[in-house]
């Protein structure tokens, strides 16, 4: 994907419409509106996704992941792409994000339930300028913009990839 190639284990969630995939990681990079000197956190990162191409883009990323063998492949896809731009932090996202400090940007890809009561309070405080969010529930991904709504940001663009064609 955008000449990055990952190495997944059976446990590890990985986009499997590969062409999509593609597209979706281009749509929030364009939408972060990175430099060379952004910081950056990609939350519930799974095996690296969006992370190894934001390390491309900007000058470090924190990548938070709960899952153990996806943070195994993330460092093993890390190490392969030669990035060292990365810190990979194995636990819960919402419980890590609070330790980050200032960021330039974001990215969630939260499981179906969403983000936690209080990410997005915690993503403001951050100073965040952009979040992208990534979700996979419409229900979740509107409360949640809801609750960004309430903590200052505004929606600039949402744009729909159909990863399951057909279904």
């Amino acid at each position: 994907i955008l000449d990055t190639t990952y190495r997944i284990s059976a446990p590890s969630f990985f986009q499997v419409n590969t062409v999509q995939a593609e597209k979706m990681i281009q749509l929030v990079l364009d939408g972060l509106e990175l430099d060379e000197e952004s910081i950056v956190a990609d939350l519930y990162c799974g095996a690296g996704t969006f992370t190894l191409p934001l390390a491309k883009h900007c000058d470090f990323v924190y990548a938070v992941e709960s899952a153990a063998s996806s943070v195994r492949d993330l460092r093993r896809n890390m190490e392969a792409a030669n990035l060292t731009n990365i810190e990979v932090i194995g636990g819960d996202s919402a419980r890590e994000l609070p330790t980050l400090g200032e960021l330039d940007a974001l990215i969630v890809d939260p499981p179906r339930a969403g983000l936690a009561k209080g990410v997005t309070e915690n993503i403001a405080a951050t100073g965040a300028k952009r979040v992208a969010y990534v979700s996979c529930d419409p229900a979740t991904w509107a409360r949640d913009i809801a609750r960004f709504k309430n903590v200052g940001y505004e929606v600039i663009n949402a744009t729909p990839v159909d990863l399951f064609p057909q279904t």
